[in-house]
């Protein structure tokens, strides 16, 4: 990492000084360093030429790109050449590659951490503002007085982002962390008491969880997490040590 930290600030320094400034106010030199060291850290990685063809036809396709003038168009359209945009198209392959081969004793682990919050939930939600009212709710639910999709349409706040009440199959990036908390806990089929979440009084019941396995789709997401994770960290020591040098 020693000579990658030695390249990016060799760039830094070729960079105007007031280039340089009105970057850091702009708050884009971070995102500068970052692609550096995204180009710096791919610039040694080669992916097989089949998969390099098939990866741009997939998005001249996808872009509807289905000739010369098209390409030209669109070329024209990003201000970049189409070695550059190349460049961006396989730019994913070259990353997934780089993290296989140097992340993968990480992935299980990583895979465990992450795991609560991969597993698919689909489940009942009624949200409503008076604690009463969700109690009335939750009794009517126990005693099978009524259901889910006819309590959600009359009560439920914003019932539309949860249709009839139903959310899911979905995994809980993004839930309210006290409400991942009682479905982590939670088997299928049970009915849990109304409880708060901030202005809310929240009745669920869990119908199914699916639980995450680390196959290639989940292996690509959680390698890009890491390298995210990876590529950040260098970023803030490398720009942090570069400003305090130039300070002295």
């Amino acid at each position: 990492m020693d000579d990658l930290k030695l390249k990016t600030f060799n760039f830094l320094d070729e960079i105007n000084k007031n280039t340089l400034k009105i970057l850091r106010f702009e708050n884009m030199l971070t995102n500068l360093v970052k692609s550096f060291l995204i180009y710096e850290i791919v610039s040694e990685i080669s992916i097989e030429q089949n998969l390099y063809e098939t990866e741009i036809k997939n998005f001249y396709l996808k872009n509807k790109i289905l000739n010369k003038n098209d390409l030209v168009n669109i070329l024209k359209i990003k201000g970049i050449s189409e070695e550059e945009l190349n460049y961006q198209i396989t730019l994913p392959l070259k990353i997934i590659k780089f993290c296989t081969q140097n992340f993968q004793e990480e992935l299980k682990s990583y895979f465990l951490e992450r795991k609560d919050f991969l597993d698919e939930y689909t489940f009942n939600i009624i949200r409503v503002k008076n604690k009463n009212i969700a109690y009335e709710i939750y009794f009517r639910l126990d005693s099978h007085e009524s259901d889910f999709t006819n309590l959600s349409e009359g009560f439920s706040y914003y019932s539309d982002l949860y249709p009839k009440g139903l959310f899911g199959p979905k995994n809980l990036q993004g839930m309210n962390p006290i409400i991942i908390n009682r479905l982590i806990i939670t088997s299928p089929g049970e009915l849990i008491q109304p409880f708060q979440v901030d202005d809310w009084w929240i009745i669920l019941k869990l119908l199914k969880k699916k639980k995450a396995k680390l196959d290639q789709p989940t292996t690509k997401m959680l390698l890009q997490e890491i390298f995210n994770k990876f590529i950040n960290k260098l970023v803030n020591n490398f720009t942090e040590d570069y400003l305090k040098n130039k300070k002295r």
